[in-house]
């Protein structure tokens, strides 16, 4: 059931024992096709919400589920851009001020102890049923593992640990980190990267923004770490992969170099598990069958060079079949095929 602001003095009451805001007069009410798929979801799962939640005088979210203590908003597109066009330094007005809401939303939840989860309109169309999952597990009635890829090859070394082929959901790992292949300047926009910020929230952007702010842009075989916000891992690792550029013969080197660079950041950190996409296979152009050789043999040099690493558990995954088609056929020429 779906409840509006001002639905009974009850809600009200109940509000103000919470310690949130007093509402104002509710905002007119988004009756798109995203919110009602939302709306229909929370129906089906018999979960009270309260639609257009008031937070401040010109801020609401677009439900709020006070047993979950959870905020939900839907998120558009259309502001983004393409994020090699769209820097953070040269937003219209109109991008600027929702990442402005958006940051101030998730000051708020951290603030009173909230969660707010995002789901955005392009995930909504694409994947419905992996968002209804998502939106089940954030209220607690799903376990996170149900978002968890599915395992297809497993090695374990001589020394308990381990290097594992994934197929699915990098935004779903619940490893320590996972390694996203940004641009530059960080601006998430699109991609892997683009359902990372979509999926664990504005606070990821934030960071990276602070990250730019301070550092200046990333620089190919340099990291940046943020937190995660929603995700189910702890960290992001922000890395730039090199280009192919039609083969050129330091290419392989660099992308190893890179790959080197995640996983030994991973280490410093004392993280003990991390996922790794297929780097430099979306815009730097690598043929899969490259880049899959190379992160397999990277994997394979961190964990051999440092015995006493804090990484037990390195795992490839991606979401695309021929990836995972490409990390299964490196696995095989460097390891030998699985045994029956």
């Amino acid at each position: 059931m779906i409840r509006r602001p001002h639905d009974s003095l009850r809600d009200l009451q109940r509000r103000l024992r919470q310690r949130t805001p007093p509402p104002r007069p509710a905002a007119p009410w988004r009756d798109t096709a995203p919110e009602r798929t939302v709306a229909g979801w929370l129906a089906e799962l018999d979960i009270v919400a309260v639609a257009q939640y008031p937070l401040t005088p010109t801020l609401a979210v677009d439900f709020a589920v006070p047993a979950a203590r959870l905020w939900i908003e839907v998120q558009g597109t259309w502001y983004h851009g393409d994020p090699a066009t769209c820097p953070p330094d040269r937003l219209n007005h109109s991008q600027r001020r929702k990442r402005v809401q958006d940051a101030a939303l998730q000051r708020l939840a951290t603030r009173w102890g909230w969660r707010l989860l995002e789901l955005w309109e392009a995930d909504l169309t694409a994947d419905p049923a992996g968002c209804r999952q998502r939106l089940a597990v954030h209220l607690g009635l799903a376990p996170w593992e149900s978002l968890q890829a599915t395992l297809r090859r497993r090695v374990t070394l001589p020394d308990g640990r381990r290097l594992e082929v994934a197929h699915g959901d990098l935004t779903s790992e619940t490893t320590a980190a996972i390694v996203n292949a940004a641009n530059a300047r960080l601006a998430h926009g699109g991609g892997v990267a683009g359902a990372i910020v979509r999926r664990g929230g504005a606070v990821v952007q934030q960071e990276s923004d602070a990250w730019m702010r301070q550092h200046g842009p990333l620089a190919a075989g340099e990291v940046a770490l943020t937190g995660a916000g929603a995700l189910p891992c702890r960290a992001v690792i922000h890395v730039v992969g090199p280009v192919w550029q039609g083969g050129q013969p330091t290419a392989p080197a660099a992308l190893a170099a890179v790959a080197g660079a995640a996983l030994d950041r991973a280490a410093r950190e004392g993280f003990d598990s991390l996922s790794l996409p297929a780097l430099g296979a979306g815009r730097g152009g690598f043929p899969l069958e490259q880049s899959a050789t190379i992160l397999v043999q990277a994997a394979l040099a961190h964990l051999a060079a440092h015995p006493a690493s804090s990484l037990r558990l390195i795992r490839l995954t991606d979401l695309a079949a021929p990836a995972v088609a490409a990390f299964l056929a490196a696995f095989d020429r460097r390891l030998g095929p699985p045994t029956p």
